[in-house]
C-alpha cells in the first residue's frame, strides 16, 4: 500500500493507474495500482503485492514515482536496510 499523509493520489476507482519503481541500481519499471475499498484519495494498493514485496525483501533502496494532485509526479525514497530482519522478527 501506498499511503501520503498529505496531499492526493491521482488514480480511478474504475481503472488501476501506474507508479514507476526502482529497485536499488535495477532499471526502473512499472507497476500498477488500485484504490483502497474505502476510496481514499490518499492510499492505494499495489496490484501484484507479492510480486512487489519480493522485489522489497531483497533491495536496499527504493524509489517510486506517482502522480500527487498538483504536485506532478514527485519521487520518494526509501532506506530499506534493516527491513528483512524486521519483517522476519514479525513472522511467527
Amino acid at each position: 500500500m501506498i499511503e501520503l499523509t498529505r496531499g492526493q493520489l491521482v488514480c480511478l476507482a474504475s481503472q488501476p493507474c501506474t507508479a514507476l519503481v526502482r529497485f536499488d541500481d535495477r532499471a526502473p519499471h512499472r507497476i500498477w495500482l488500485e484504490m483502497m475499498e474505502d476510496y481514499a484519495p490518499n492510499r492505494l494498493r499495489v496490484v501484484d503485492g507479492e510480486l512487489f514485496g519480493k522485489e522489497l525483501a531483497g533491495a536496499r533502496r527504493l524509489a517510486i514515482e506517482v502522480t500527487v494532485f498538483q504536485e506532478g509526479a514527485p519521487q520518494f525514497l526509501f532506506d530499506l536496510a534493516g527491513l528483512k530482519e524486521a519483517v522476519a522478527a514479525q513472522m511467527p
